[in-house]
């Protein structure tokens, strides 16, 4: 049977002609031994006992990209790869700064091409990757959903190489930041020609979003579609939208296309992906555009487990807001800044890039507070605090994207904690934590038996994009493991690209069929003599719009009461699309073997 299904390459015309979702079962020594070391060296409370046991080192026998000879680890076969047929992955694994995805598609490219050509003609494969690796992104031959599927079942090869590129990696950008800023001054003319670039892009956002209106006004649609009850995380979709695209059920991200240039602003500023990326001009327009519809922030105001949660948060804390100046990034409808004016605050200044600013307005001023809140239209970097203000006594912002993580606003609320907060200053929420349960819930079902046929090769195409749907409580097989807490105050960028261990267990038999991600929000004023509240987007908690995020698993596991589950779980930021995530699940039950699946919140 199979052991590992990565998502068929089904969607595209000319796959390469080997097996369609060929089975990968991934050794047990690669779920934690090619762990990052940031992973690793995670503290003993962290990592429960039994699965620090499963990571034993144990061999990992992987075949050569060029022959038939087989080598005791990956590393043996990397380092012959690179010194006999003049192919070292290693290196242009780092140099291109490939994501797990990424990785994995090159390793099956090479591997691919080498059996179709033959290990005589392996020169002229090193060539066309080592030339393509020296090109632009968008021509990289192995940028194809197509190279996914494993060409060599029990590739150990596919997941290691990303992992030991980046515990490499650190060193080799210190070393290059070092060499290439020699200077004081080389450091400083860097900076300042980065400060023009940001007015620069700020300037030519605005241009964008202005002909973007534009054009959206001319060809307004007069409809909508009717709503439906689960959702596949999509670029296409603006924030927070529905299935309808027009209705506002979740959080997400508008953009048609996501090229990999620098930009200006989010709602609040610029998310920037692990290897400085950032979303591109024409993206982050549409995103803002998205903004500026009614209906979003109309769903967001209605969603009581959200807008109550931060209203008693922030009110039940007033006296510690008395006389003080609060920053709302990202302030949409400014709600949350009229929440502070009235717990008595003596300033609240809200900034956000879209257009929804103008109304934001309108009802503040309505509502007799515009001396108390001040609403700017602006991305983050291009803000000044009103004179003679240069730091403010608390952030607060409503970030979290389906998964938690999906449309990448918390690096702007890193960036504004550390240019605007005060020392001793706090943010609200002050910790979000990111956390997972198993479940037998199965919405693809459905497409077993459709009125007689059978439509499983659109379930397929589906199974590889994470969903967006509310999940029955009485479906939840295990208990909840959490995969990371990110605490406002120290959270850092590099924080948001991650692989973390899990292991649930069973408190109810039955057939694993997902893993459901959820979030806890804390709002934790105690350490300034404040209050503690919490909302849950967990399945069972009442609903909210950011609902539950879901991975199908192609195979079912079918678990005993008490059976355990283990595995990792890897968050990184998508390479196109720097608001998306791309997720690599590995799990296993009790002694059965391991199984991987990459799925896309992009």
């Amino acid at each position: 049977g199979e052991r590992v299904c990565l998502y068929s390459p089904g969607r595209h015309a000319a796959p390469p002609p080997h097996r369609p979702g060929a089975a990968a079962r991934l050794p047990p020594r690669l779920a934690t031994a090619a762990l990052p070391s940031h992973v690793m060296s995670a503290s003993d409370d962290e990592l429960e006992p039994d699965f620090e046991d499963w990571g034993e080192d144990e061999p990992a026998p992987t075949k050569c990209l060029f022959t038939d000879t087989i080598y005791d680890s990956v590393a043996e076969c990397l380092a012959a790869a690179a010194t006999t047929h003049g192919l070292d992955l290693m290196k242009i694994a780092r140099s291109l700064r490939l994501s797990m995805v990424g990785c994995v598609q090159l390793v099956n490219y090479v591997r691919f091409c080498v059996a179709k050509k033959s290990a005589a003609d392996g020169a002229a494969v090193v060539a066309a990757v080592v030339s393509a690796a020296g090109g632009p992104e968008g021509e990289w031959p192995w940028r194809d959903d197509a190279y996914l599927a494993p060409v060599l079942p029990d590739d150990p090869l596919l997941y290691s190489l990303a992992a030991m590129a980046d515990d490499g990696g650190e060193e080799e950008e210190a070393a290059e930041a070092e060499e290439g800023l020699g200077s004081a001054a080389m450091a400083e003319a860097v900076a300042e020609v980065r400060a023009m670039h940001a007015q620069m892009a700020d300037v030519l956002s605005g241009v964008l979003r202005d002909e973007q209106q534009a054009c959206a006004a001319a060809s307004a649609p007069n409809g909508t579609d009717k709503d439906g009850t689960a959702e596949a995380i999509s670029a296409s979709a603006g924030p927070r939208s529905g299935p309808s695209g027009g209705g506002a059920t979740g959080h997400g991200a508008a953009a048609e296309d996501a090229a990999q240039t620098e930009c200006g602003g989010a709602r609040g500023g610029c998310p920037v992906g692990p290897a400085g990326k950032r979303v591109s001009l024409e993206s982050d327009a549409s995103y803002f555009a998205s903004y500026s519809r009614l209906a979003i922030h109309e769903e967001m105001l209605s969603d009581a487990v959200r807008t109550d949660g931060y209203r008693h948060a922030i009110e039940s804390n007033g006296g510690l807001l008395q006389g003080k100046v609060v920053l709302d990034v990202g302030c949409g409808s400014g709600i949350l800044s009229m929440f502070a004016a009235r717990a008595g605050a003596r300033l609240a200044i809200g900034v956000d890039a879209s257009d929804i600013i103008e109304q934001a307005r309108a009802v503040v001023a309505h509502n007799q507070l515009a001396d108390r809140v001040q609403l700017h239209h602006s991305s983050l970097e291009a803000l000044d605090l009103p004179a003679p203000l240069e730091r403010v006594d608390f952030l607060v912002s409503e970030w979290m994207g389906y998964g938690l993580l999906y449309e990448s606003m918390l690096p702007t609320l890193i960036h504004a904690r550390d240019r605007f907060l005060a020392p001793g200053g706090a943010v609200l929420p002050s910790a979000c934590s990111l956390l997972l349960v198993g479940s037998s819930h199965n919405r693809l079902a459905f497409f077993d038996d459709v009125y007689g046929f059978s439509f499983t090769p659109i379930a397929e195409p589906i199974r590889a994009e994470a969903a967006v749907e509310i999940v029955p409580d009485d479906t939840v097989l295990t208990d909840e493991a959490t995969l990371r807490t990110f605490a406002m105050l120290t959270v850092t960028d590099a924080d948001l690209d991650f692989t973390a261990p899990f292991a649930l267990t069973a408190h109810t038999a039955g057939e694993l069929r997902s893993l459901v991600l959820h979030f806890d929000t804390d709002f934790d004023l105690t350490a300034h003599g404040g209050t503690s509240s919490r909302f849950r987007t967990s399945p069972g908690s009442p609903p909210t719009h950011w609902k539950q995020t879901v991975l199908y698993l192609r195979r079912p596991l079918p678990l005993a009461a008490g059976a355990r589950v283990e595995g990792t779980l890897s968050l990184s930021r998508n390479g196109n699309y720097e608001r998306g995530y791309d997720i690599a699940a590995t799990l296993r039950a009790g002694d059965g073997p391991v199984d991987t699946q990459i799925f896309s919140m992009s």
